[in-house]
C-alpha cells in the first residue's frame, strides 16, 4: 500500500536530515521533506477514492509509488556519515568524493522535481489533505467483543431451524431445508450456531459442513468422500451404513439439476431422520432444493439493529445507554438496512471513536462513502478506508487465499512477518509474533474475518473471510499483486 511506502521514505528523510554531513545535500533533503509530507497527507484520500474513481487514481498512485521506490533506493544508498563514505570510496581516490556527492545530489534534485510534479497532479485531482495516521489504535476490547457466534435477535429463526433438525416425524427419508437471504444477513452465522449446539451434536451420528462457493458438485462429491475417509465411488448405503447425519452445504451459488440429483442419490443411504441444510443467496435455488418450504432470513428490526451496534461500539455496559450515542447510532443503522455484517462493521469503527463529538463527525462523513447504502459493498469500503495503513496491507495480502479458504492464523501471521508488514512498537518490548497477533485480532475485531475456530483455551486458530470481504481484498490488492491461477482439469467421465 502507498501509505506504508511513504511512511518508510518519510522516516528515511528524517534520519538523513538528522545524520547527513554532506554539504549541498541538506537543502535538497529539506525541500524533499516538505514534498513528502504533503504527499503523505493526501495519499489516504487517494486510497479512499481508488474504490470509486479507479482509473485516474490508480495511474496517479502508480506514478507516486514508482517515484517513492526510487527515492527509497537513493536514501538507502546515500552515505549519511563520513565513515560510510570511507567504505564506498577508496582512500587512494579522494578526487572521487566530490563526484559522488554531485551525482547523488543530482539524483535527489531529479526525484524532488518528479515528486513535486506528482504533488501538483494530486492537487489537480482534488485530493484532500488528511491527518497522518497513527500506527496503532489501542483500545482493548477485553471480554466485551461480540463474537460472530453470539447471535442477536434470531430466537424465532433458531427455533424454526432447530425444529427441522430434531423432527423425526417426516415422510421424507432425508429432508432438505434451504436458508436464503441477501449477503451479510447472517445465514452462515445462524447455521454455525445451531450446528455447534449440544442438542444437535447428540441427535446426529455424523455432522458434515461443506462450502461449495464457486466450485461445482464434482468438488462437493469428492469432498464428502474425503470427509468420510473414502476416495472411491461406492454406493451410499455402503458409505453411510445407515448413520443419521446432518450435512450443511454452504454458499450454493448455482444449481445444475443433474448434479443435485446425483448428490442426493449419493446421500440416500443415511438413516431416516438425516437432514441437509443448504445456505444460499438465491431464492430460486432455495425453492428448488428444499423438500419443505424454504426459509428466508429477514433483516433485523430497528431496535435489534441498534442493540447490536451499541454492543459492538461500546466497551462498557453503561456506555451502551448513553442517550446521545444511542440517538446517533439509531440514525446510523438506517444505512445498514438490518444487515448484521454491515452493523458489525460500522459498530467496530465506532468502537475507536470515544467521544460523542467523534460519533457525530463519523455520522457526518458516512454519506460520502455510502450514497448507495443498500449496497453492502459501500459499507465494506467504508470500513477498509478507516483501517490504519499497516492493517490495509495485511488485509490486502489475504487476497492470496482462495475464497472461502480456512486461513490458519499462525500461517497468515508468519507470512506477514516474512513480507516485512509487522512494524516494531516504539518504546515497547513486544516481539514480532505478538505484534502480528495484535494485527490479526484487530482485523478480526473489525469483522474482516469470520467463522473463527478456537482451541481449548479459547484462542483463535483459524478463520475465513466473507466472500464480499474477500472480493474487496482482491480489489484493493489488484494494484499491488498479480495472481496466477492454476486451472484444474478433471478426467473425462
Amino acid at each position: 500500500m502507498a501509505e506504508e511506502l511513504i511512511s518508510r521514505v518519510a522516516k528515511l528523510v528524517d534520519d538523513f536530515r538528522e545524520g547527513q554531513k554532506l554539504r549541498g545535500a541538506g537543502r535538497e533533503s529539506s525541500k524533499l521533506k516538505k514534498t513528502v509530507s504533503f504527499l503523505q497527507s493526501i495519499v489516504p484520500d487517494a486510497e479512499k477514492r481508488i474504490l470509486r474513481d479507479p482509473w485516474r487514481i490508480v495511474a496517479w498512485l502508480d506514478h507516486l509509488k514508482d517515484a517513492f521506490y526510487e527515492a527509497e533506493d537513493l536514501l538507502e544508498e546515500w552515505p549519511s556519515k563520513d565513515e560510510k563514505l570511507k567504505k564506498v570510496i577508496p582512500s587512494s581516490s579522494p578526487s572521487e568524493k566530490p563526484h559522488l556527492r554531485l551525482e547523488m545530489s543530482a539524483r535527489a534534485k531529479k526525484i524532488k522535481k518528479r515528486l513535486e510534479a506528482i504533488a501538483a497532479d494530486g492537487r489537480d485531482l482534488g485530493l484532500r489533505e488528511c491527518a497522518v495516521d497513527v500506527r496503532v489504535e489501542r483500545r482493548e476490547r477485553l471480554d466485551s467483543f461480540v463474537y460472530e457466534e453470539e447471535i442477536i435477535g434470531r430466537e424465532d429463526d433458531k427455533s424454526a431451524i432447530m425444529n427441522f433438525f430434531l423432527d423425526s416425524d417426516t415422510d421424507e427419508h432425508i429432508s432438505v431445508l434451504s436458508i436464503w437471504g441477501r449477503s451479510g444477513i447472517g445465514k452462515t452465522a445462524l447455521a454455525r450456531c445451531l450446528y455447534e449446539d449440544d442438542m444437535v451434536k447428540k441427535h446426529f451420528d455424523l455432522r458434515i459442513w461443506v462450502c461449495v462457493g464457486d466450485n461445482d458438485f464434482h468438488d462437493l462429491e469428492n469432498e464428502l468422500r474425503k470427509i468420510r475417509g473414502r476416495e472411491t465411488t461406492e454406493r451410499a448405503d455402503d458409505m453411510e451404513q445407515l448413520r443419521k447425519y446432518l450435512l450443511v452445504i454452504e454458499d450454493l451459488w448455482s444449481l445444475v439439476p443433474e448434479r443435485w440429483g446425483s448428490l442426493k442419490s449419493l446421500l440416500m443411504g443415511g438413516a431416516r431422520g438425516s437432514k441437509i441444510l443448504i445456505i444460499t443467496d438465491d431464492g430460486y435455488i432455495a425453492h428448488s432444493t428444499s423438500t419443505s418450504p424454504s426459509y428466508r432470513l429477514e433483516a433485523l428490526q430497528t431496535e435489534l439493529s441498534v442493540n447490536l451496534l451499541m454492543r459492538m461500539a461500546c466497551q462498557e455496559e453503561e456506555e451502551t445507554r448513553n442517550p446521545i450515542k444511542v440517538d446517533i447510532g439509531r440514525r446510523i443503522v438506517k444505512m445498514c438496512y438490518g444487515i448484521p455484517l454491515a452493523i458489525r462493521m460500522i459498530g467496530s469503527l465506532l468502537f475507536f471513536k470515544n467521544t460523542e463529538a467523534e460519533w457525530s463527525n463519523f455520522e457526518d462523513e458516512t454519506p460520502e462513502f455510502s450514497a448507495d447504502s443498500r449496497n453492502l459493498s459501500s459499507i465494506l469500503e467504508l470500513s477498509y478506508n478507516h483501517l490504519p495503513c499497516h492493517l490495509k496491507q495485511c488485509f490486502a495480502f489475504c487476497s492470496f487465499f482462495p475464497g472461502d479458504w480456512v486461513i490458519d492464523k499462525q500461517t497468515l501471521t508468519s507470512l506477514w512477518m516474512a513480507e516485512g508488514f509487522i512494524l516494531p512498537i516504539d518504546n515497547g518490548d513486544w516481539d514480532m509474533e505478538n505484534i502480528a497477533h495484535d494485527y490479526f485480532m484487530d482485523l478480526l475485531r473489525r469483522n474482516f474475518f469470520q467463522d473463527c475456530v478456537k482451541d481449548e483455551l479459547g484462542n483463535v486458530t483459524s478463520c475465513r473471510m466473507h466472500h464480499l470481504v474477500h472480493d474487496l481484498a482482491c480489489h484493493v490488492a489488484s494494484t499491488e499483486y498479480a495472481t496466477i491461477y492454476h486451472l484444474r482439469s478433471y478426467p473425462e467421465e
